[in-house]
């Protein structure tokens, strides 16, 4: 048996970089809800979008793995959060005040007021992918009883019953507005309502935690599994699935007219759908990295290298998000173009991975874009 708490995980460093990248493929090709028309290029680039949706899910399966693999918590439970939460904090609160300044002289708005901003500190809501660090937040603060409820409920019955009961958990908090507004809709008017949402976010990709604390704990025996999987009934699976997606998405959007506009109740089935792609998508991309593994080569080390990177590039892409479509549109290349998402991701990827190799050689950088492994084979 292995020592699990001290072994490096390539393939889920291999994982993390293909993460971070589809979270920048997911920013640029979601640019597809501004295509005025339903046309060939509307149906590729908001497939790759669903594709790509499997960043967030991905993101929180690996931290749910690792800190199953290396049980840290329990020793001390203040010390486990104190340390996973560190060089995350204080990153994100550098990066909201810096997105906060930003977005006010971008948007040639006033600086908001301290109450907003301290409320945007709080939810994620200084730029609209900060939403993932509150999340994050409340996975780590509810890690031990999430394992322990998983453990327990796999032995006595299966994992089956802990998958269900988070799916539900995840159910409810993504359409707690319409249920509350169905049963008792004075809750909404509550004060301290969107605090207590946005510090139960986490419940919306609690599914995928769920599944990442079942296998960590059973790392050895799925690791064997997935070594005799073949390839392609996953792959072709999980293209299937996320193929329904799309249709579905395309054609609320020819009902509705826009996209953001289409009734969360529609989206219920497409939601599961999504989910049970989103696994075969991770079984799919273990098999395509898995040749990598007992190998040295240039993809490999350019993957390691970006998943180094991943949080730092995480948390200032969106700056370049920004300045890159503003720049785009001035000179008319807008998303109605192929080559606009080319370009576009490109571009954002590259000037953010500098920008954050440039902050790792400064002093106390791990403070600015959090702390950067060493790397190893």
């Amino acid at each position: 048996m292995r020592d699990l708490t001290k072994k490096w995980y390539i393939e889920i460093d291999l994982l993390r970089g293909i993460a971070i990248v589809m979270v920048l493929l997911i920013h640029t090709f979601a640019l597809f809800t501004q295509i005025p028309k339903i046309n060939l290029l509307a149906i590729v680039t908001s497939f790759i979008d669903i594709v790509s949706s499997i960043a967030v899910p991905m993101f929180v399966f690996i931290s749910s793995v690792l800190m199953t693999l290396q049980k840290s918590y329990l020793n001390n439970y203040f010390m486990f959060i104190y340390h996973r939460l560190k060089f995350i904090i204080i990153p994100y609160l550098i990066f909201s005040l810096i997105y906060l300044v930003f977005y006010s002289y971008w948007n040639e708005t006033p600086f908001p007021e301290w109450k907003l901003i301290a409320s945007s500190l709080y939810n994620g809501g200084s730029a609209f992918h900060l939403y993932f660090i509150p999340i994050i937040v409340g996975l780590y603060i509810f890690y031990p009883i999430s394992y322990s409820f998983v453990m327990w409920s796999s032995k006595k019955m299966t994992i089956i019953f802990p998958i269900l009961t988070a799916l539900l958990f995840q159910y409810i908090w993504i359409y707690q507005h319409l249920i509350i507004s169905k049963i008792y809709p004075e809750i909404l008017n509550l004060f301290i309502y969107p605090y207590i949402s946005t510090f139960t976010s986490f419940l919306q990709v609690f599914v995928y935690f769920v599944l990442g604390i079942y296998v960590g704990a059973n790392y050895d025996n799925i690791i064997g599994f997935l070594q005799k999987c073949k390839l392609k009934p996953y792959l072709i699976t999980a293209i299937l699935l996320s193929s329904i997606v799309t249709w579905e998405w395309l054609l609320g959007i020819k009902e509705y007219g826009n996209f953001y506009v289409i009734p969360a109740i529609i989206m219920i089935p497409t939601r599961l759908i999504m989910i049970v792609s989103h696994i075969f998508w991770f079984i799919s991309l273990y098999k395509i990295i898995e040749p990598l593994l007992k190998t040295t080569n240039t993809l490999k080390t350019m993957i390691s290298e970006v998943s180094r990177y991943s949080f730092g590039i995480f948390l200032i892409h969106i700056f370049y998000f920004e300045v890159l479509l503003k720049l785009f549109t001035k000179y008319h290349l807008t998303s109605t173009r192929p080559t606009f998402y080319i370009l576009f991701f490109i571009s954002m990827f590259i000037l953010s991975y500098l920008s954050v190799k440039i902050i790792s050689l400064v002093p106390f950088h791990q403070y600015v874009i959090g702390k950067i492994a060493k790397g190893k084979e």
